[in-house]
Parts: structure tokens; C-alpha cells; sequence
């Protein structure tokens, strides 16, 4: 009989009532359609025989017949191709496939590596009694046949009663009570409510048998039954036939944040630094946690808390083996996934590219760095994962590495945690070395924390587990008052930061006074409240990347290069004489004043430095005098350093009449910078013995 392409149930109907009102005029040879089963949905089943006695096993050589013994090498799982409406059958205990190596008559049947042949995909055929025959791809005409000898071949399809064969579909708690081969004693098991497969829908028909005699097999083809209707392919759904229900696709709320969890085992999907994705022991680390938005359609799109990327199937090829990664948030189907639950409460996800493929650990790996791709559905633990909600703080330590340097963000400022003479404050971030630290893991998961400007450790001061303690840097000690533990909080607002918390306390943790946001606000212990004073950011960078902090000395040298062209106006007004009045409560006395010693206490003032420290002046012989008391005085003769101030006495009698500072000294050469020389801040060179030269003062940097 000529195969036909049947598209529907109402077809099937009415071709099963032609063959029934032609039964009285001739004898017709039995048609069965290819089956579809369990919506096309991958599912697990065992083979057997019509009278369930025997189940078709996966040996070391051929596949054989065996007694049911409730073994994984009796359990197959079912993936459907859509496209070439064939099955693959893998064996659940050794992850080959059901194959047949070629198309002759008798050819045996084996469980190999998976090769892409047509011996390895099976079409399935309803049979007479809710039954099935399976027929390899390669093949026009031989069926799945059980041997004499009690192995699985192929052979001539007669219709014969070893060539049908009952799909036992398995749930959940059946394939989690399956046995390994080598523990089982050859018995029958315990007798269970069977799911038998049925199909979902018919499209093609199968092949006419090679056997010419119909006699047998007419009536029982399509034959209506009392009442009328055709039973032959479309057998009554009742709860002892129906197939096990299919995966759904899950609502877990329209905007969370989770980690993606390997079923089995503490193994998390987590983004690298390079945006691939990949599987690695749970840590509580921003690169395992995810943010979940749904879609309109009822995708999600999830994006990663470390990299703010979306997972991303690789340019959207629906294939296996392409990759699955982090990209840049784009509206394709690429990075749209959907979350199906399974029967046993696991979830797969896959693209709204894909119709047939999702998220797979590739091999089933669970080495650190496994790599995750795109394969097809297939049941197995590869694909089985759970979605981990986040709560709004989390007790467990984070792991973020063993040794690695970062800055510390607070988080609501985003200035970094500096160390400030010995104290430890919040400044605005300049990647000084103050600004980094060296993070190191110990033994108990806490981390030491030392300051990249001097080594010295972050401490609780006096471990005092108190509420307002102070939190310092100081001489490393090993003490509990030096261990902090990293943990992870989340809120709506701010998604997922960290906490530290020290090894001498429970209950309070490190805090910015206030939740000030000023330069040099003061870091404490507080009681753990949740507060954004107590979220803080920890970003990782190179040692390379810091720089040491300016000096005292090298920013008033700096200050006065950039002024180096700044000239009076035309009535000798400048800006550091308006300065110094403001600063002496005269406002317009010194605007239009000789300025050279106004200039270098300008210089002083804009660096930071009080005038305690560098003498606020604007008549050179009160300077000379000021310093001479505190003893920071050198006559001529001394070698200056950079920062130092360089007086002058243009007349020879003793009373200084200029100011400057030294910028450099090089073999006996002094260059500096000086306001007020020619009506200008100008650079000049000049020897260190100059008669010129009254002395140098050398400010307490």
C-alpha cells in the first residue's frame, strides 16, 4: 500500500469509516499511522513486550530482552525530532542510543556513541491494542523485532506479536527508584500502576507489510465499534492510558533575583569575566546571581548582577551545541527564555529561538569553568536545574577568591573606603593606594583586609563588639578583630551588594556613620539593620592600578606649576592678594599688594595645608621669622628639597625682600616657581649659593 500523509483526527475518521462500509465487498491490508507521543515532549519509558513480561535492554554488545528487574539499562529516553518525525532512543545507563547498523534483514541491535545515521532514529507506529512497532529511519520495511535467541533485531514487517511492543512511560519517583544493573537479583519487581504511551496526533502512514495475507489482519485494521465509532487509532484516554503529563511553562513572578542551581549538588550558571556562561560551585558571588523580569509572552529576560549582560544563546542559533553566554540586553528571541517545570519540580529553560533544544551543562559536568550550551530536550540531569530565590540577606560566607586587590564602594555615596591616618573613612575614589586592598582568604572563610598603602589590616578597634565602635587600620595580628566575613544582602531597590562582618561579632557589622555621603565621614560598627549604610560594593581591579596618594610637598608643587603665566591686571590685582584678604578678614587691603608670599601661602592653602602647618603669609620677613621659632629653618648653603620655600634678599641687608618655591635641585642648580617675578607666577633656574639666596624654610609636610 502507498504511504499517505494523514493531517488530522477528522481525517483518520473518515478514512476508518470508508474502510469499515468496504468490509463487506473486500479484504484490506492494515494501515497504522506514525505516532507522536506525549505532545512530542522528551519522557523516559521501557520497552516491553505485549505481555510486559520482557523489556528491551541495553547490553555491552546487542540489546537483548531481559526480565523487567527495574534497572536503568531497561529505561530509554524518548526525544522526538519534529522535523524528521522520528524518535532518538538513548539508554538511561549508559547514555548510548538504540541503533542499527544496517538495513538487512536480521541485522542486530545495539546501544552505541551517538553517530547522526538514519540507524539511530526510529519512527513509531500504533499497532493493534494500543501497542507500537518501531521502524529505523534507514529502513523501508523491517521493524524492531524480538529473536529467537532472545535478542532485539530487525527484521521483515509481518505484524507479528514480537514485533509490538507496550511504551511504559515512567514518572518521576519510578526513574528515581531505578537500580544499577550489577546490584540486581534477577526478579520480577513490584507490581505499579502502568502509564502507557498513547499517541498525540497521526501524520504518516507506515509502510504495508511485506506478508500478503491480509486474512488475519482485516478486521482488526479500523473496524467500527457497536455504537459506531472507529477505536483502531484513536484508543479511549483514560487514567490507565494516559501518557504522563507534560512540562509546563512556569509563572515565578514578573521581577526577582535567583540563582540558577544545577539540580544536583551546589553547582550554579554564573557569568566569567569574558561574558561566557558556566557552571561552578555556589559562592553567593554577584557573577551566580541573576535578575528575572518577565516578558509579555511569558519569557523572562535574566540578566546578570555582576556584568549587568542578559544571558544570551549565541547568535540566536537554534542548534547543538551553540553556545550560551552573557551579551549586551537586545529584544531578540535570543534572550527570551522560558521556564518549564517538570513532573518531578525541576525547570528547563529554553529560548523562544528554539522549539526542541535548552539550557545544557555540557557532558553533566560539574568541574568548576564546565561550559553551557544548547542541546536537545532529553530529561536528563544536564538540563534539570532549579531556580533559587534570593532573600533580602543572606548568612553565608561568600567566596570571591583567595587572594585578589578591589575597591570598597559605599554603596548610596559611591566613594571608597580609604584608609585616612590610621583611621578608615569614606573619599572620593581616586584609585590612591589608601583606596585599595588586598583581600586574603583564610581558613574559616573570613577574608584579612590590608590596606595597599602600608599593610596594615582593617580592625575593630579593641574587637569591642559594640554598637559605634571605631574601624581602623592597624599592625596585623591574626585576631578575630582582623577577620571579616563577606556576605551577601538584596533589596528591590539596589539588587544585590555586600555586607562585612567581623569574626568578633554576630550581630553588627561595618557601617557608614550616619549613611554620610560628606568626604571623611567615619566607618563604624553598627547592629545589623539592612540599612544602605551597611551596603558596600566591592569592586575588583590590579594592584597596578592604584597610585600613591599625593605628598604634602608634591601637590604645592604641583598647585604652583599650573599657575606657572598667571599674570596681575593691569592695576595689580591678582587673585591670591584677594585671597589672603578674605582669609585675614581685610577684603580689598592686599588686592592690589606685592604678592610673592601671598602666592606660595595660596599654594599651601589649595593643598590641604593649614596655616599651623604651612605659614599663611603676605610680608617675607614674618615668614622667615615664623619658621625660625618652630625650628624648620636652613641658611644659604643647605641643599633644598622639592617643597621646600627659598627666601631672598635682593638688597644684601638682611631683610628679605622675595619668596618662592623650590621645585627641584639638580648638582648644584635649584629650579623654582615663584609669583610676583616680573609681574607674573614664573619657573627659573638658579644656583643654590646665590648671593641672592637669604635661606629656605622647610615647611612640617
Amino acid at each position: 500500500m502507498q504511504k499517505r500523509a494523514i493531517t488530522s483526527r477528522i481525517a483518520i475518521a473518515v478514512i476508518t469509516t470508508i474502510f469499515t462500509l468496504s468490509l463487506t465487498l473486500m479484504m484490506v491490508p492494515t494501515v497504522t499511522f506514525a505516532a507522536e507521543l506525549n505532545d512530542g515532549v522528551a519522557f523516559s519509558a521501557k520497552i516491553t513486550t505485549t505481555d510486559g513480561m520482557k523489556v528491551v535492554s541495553a547490553g555491552q554488545n546487542n540489546v537483548s530482552l531481559k526480565d523487567d528487574a527495574n534497572t536503568a539499562d531497561q529505561v530509554w529516553q524518548f526525544v522526538y525530532n519534529e522535523v524528521k518525525g522520528t524518535y532518538a532512543l538513548t539508554s538511561k545507563a549508559t547514555g548510548q542510543l538504540l541503533t542499527v547498523a544496517s538495513d538487512q534483514n536480521n541485522a542486530s541491535v545495539q546501544a552505541t556513541t551517538a553517530n547522526n545515521t538514519s540507524g539511530q532514529r526510529w519512527k513509531i507506529y500504533l499497532e493493534k491494542n494500543n501497542t507500537f512497532s518501531l521502524m529505523p529511519a534507514s529502513s523501508a520495511c523491517n521493524v524492531l523485532s524480538a529473536a529467537s535467541d532472545g535478542t532485539v533485531q530487525i527484521k521483515a514487517d509481518q505484524n507479528a506479536t514480537g514485533q509490538s511492543f507496550k511504551i511504559k512511560i515512567l514518572s518521576a519517583s519510578e526513574l528515581s527508584s531505578l537500580k544499577t544493573a550489577s546490584t540486581v537479583k534477577d526478579t520480577a519487581p513490584a507490581k505499579t500502576t502502568e502509564k502507557v504511551a498513547t499517541p498525540e496526533n497521526t501524520s504518516t502512514a507506515k509502510p504495508a507489510a511485506t506478508n500478503n495475507n491480509t486474512s488475519n489482519t482485516s478486521t482488526s485494521a479500523n473496524a467500527a465499534n457497536a455504537n459506531g465509532s472507529a477505536n483502531a487509532s484513536t484508543p479511549a484516554d483514560t487514567s490507565a492510558t494516559k501518557a504522563a503529563t507534560a512540562p509546563t511553562l512556569v509563572n515565578l513572578g514578573t521581577d526577582f533575583w535567583g540563582q540558577i542551581k544545577k539540580n544536583s549538588g551546589s553547582h550554579y550558571v554564573a557569568a566569567e569575566s569574558s561574558g561566557n556562561a558556566a557552571l561552578y560551585s555556589g559562592n553567593n558571588a554577584l557573577d551566580q546571581l541573576w535578575h528575572f523580569v518577565r516578558n509579555g509572552d511569558g519569557s523572562y529576560r535574566i540578566t546578570n548582577a555582576a556584568n549587568s549582560k542578559c544571558l544570551d544563546l549565541a547568535s540566536g542559533k537554534d542548534a547543538n551545541g551553540t553556545n550560551i553566554q552573557t551579551y549586551a540586553k537586545n529584544s531578540s528571541n535570543a534572550q527570551k527564555w522560558c521556564i518549564y517545570q517538570r513532573a518531578d519540580g525541576t525547570y528547563y529553560l529554553m529560548p523562544k529561538s528554539s522549539a526542541a533544544r535548552v539550557l545544557d551543562i555540557a557532558n553533566n559536568k560539574t568541574s568548576d569553568g564546565t561550559n553551557i550550551h544548547l542541546y536537545d530536550s532529553n530529561d536528563n540531569e544536564a538540563q534539570k536545574l532549579t531556580i533559587v530565590k534570593a532573600n533580602s540577606a543572606s548568612t553565608a560566607n561568600v567566596n570571591l577568591g583567595n587572594s585578589f586587590v578591589a575597591t570598597v564602594k559605599h554603596l548610596s555615596s559611591g566613594k571608597a573606603v580609604t584608609e585616612s591616618s590610621g583611621n578608615v573613612v569614606i573619599q572620593t575614589n581616586k584609585s590612591y593606594k589608601d583606596q585599595g586592598w588586598r583581600f586574603t582568604r583564610n581558613s574559616d572563610g573570613s577574608y584579612l583586609i590590608t590596606s595597599l598603602a602600608d599593610g596594615k589590616a582593617l580592625d575593630l578597634a579593641n574587637g569591642t563588639d559594640a554598637n559605634g565602635t571605631n574601624i581602623r587600620v592597624y599592625a596585623k595580628n591574626n585576631s578575630k578583630a582582623q577577620r571579616f566575613y563577606i556576605r551577601t544582602q538584596y533589596s528591590a531597590a539596589t539588587g544585590y551588594t555586600y555586607y562585612l562582618m567581623p569574626a568578633s561579632s554576630s550581630t553588627r557589622v561595618m557601617d557608614v556613620n550616619g549613611n554620610g555621603s560628606a568626604d571623611n565621614t567615619n566607618i563604624q560598627l553598627y547592629a545589623k539593620n539592612n540599612s544602605k549604610a551597611q551596603q558596600f560594593i566591592i569592586n575588583k581591579a590590579s594592584a597596578g592600578s592604584y597610585s600613591a596618594r599625593q605628598t604634602g610637598r608634591q601637590k604645592v608643587i604641583a598647585i604652583a606649576k599650573s599657575q606657572i603665566g598667571t599674570r596681575e591686571s593691569n592695576n595689580g590685582w591678582t587673585k591670591y592678594g584677594a585671597w589672603y584678604g578674605n582669609y585675614v578678614k581685610s577684603k580689598y587691603a592686599f588686592s592690589n599688594a606685592a604678592w610673592c608670599a601671598m602666592f606660595v601661602s595660596w599654594c599651601g592653602n589649595q593643598a590641604g595645608l593649614s596655616s599651623g602647618t604651612f605659614y599663611y603669609h603676605a610680608y617675607c620677613p614674618s615668614g622667615v621669622s615664623w619658621y625660625q621659632n618652630k625650628k624648620q629653618w636652613h641658611w644659604k648653603g643647605y641643599t633644598p628639597k622639592s617643597g621646600d620655600i627659598v627666601y631672598y634678599d635682593w638688597n644684601g641687608d638682611s631683610v628679605t625682600d622675595h619668596v618662592g618655591l623650590v621645585a627641584s635641585y639638580n648638582k648644584g642648580t635649584i629650579a623654582t616657581v615663584e609669583g610676583n617675578y616680573s609681574d607674573q607666577v614664573k619657573q627659573r633656574t638658579i644656583n643654590y649659593r646665590s648671593s641672592y639666596i637669604f635661606g629656605y624654610a622647610s615647611p612640617n609636610y
